[in-house]
């Protein structure tokens, strides 16, 4: 049985991912507690790492940290706008 905050996270991954706590714990231990993209531990960020999915699909990628999952839908999930971005940074060091 999950109590407290980890109960209403566990309402929120149910909800709107399907995904049960010890689906995420499981997760989260294979990933060793680090965002998927970035690699920063859960201890480094404000809030827990984010269930990162696939918005036309509804599947679970993997766990994000805010920045990153922001990111990704800052540009639309989209590829061709990421590599784009990155020609641009490298363009522009």
């Amino acid at each position: 049985m999950v109590f407290g905050k980890s109960a209403k996270w566990a309402f929120y991954i149910k909800r709107d991912h399907g995904m049960t706590y010890k689906e995420y714990n499981a997760l989260f231990r294979k990933q060793k507690g680090c965002c998927a993209i970035c690699g920063k531990h859960q201890t480094e960020q404000k809030r827990r790492l984010s269930v990162d999915h696939n918005h036309t699909t509804c599947i679970i990628r993997e766990l994000l940290c805010d920045n990153c999952n922001d990111g990704i839908g800052m540009f639309k999930e989209s590829i061709e706008i990421l590599r784009n971005a990155i020609d641009y940074l490298e363009k522009h060091r």
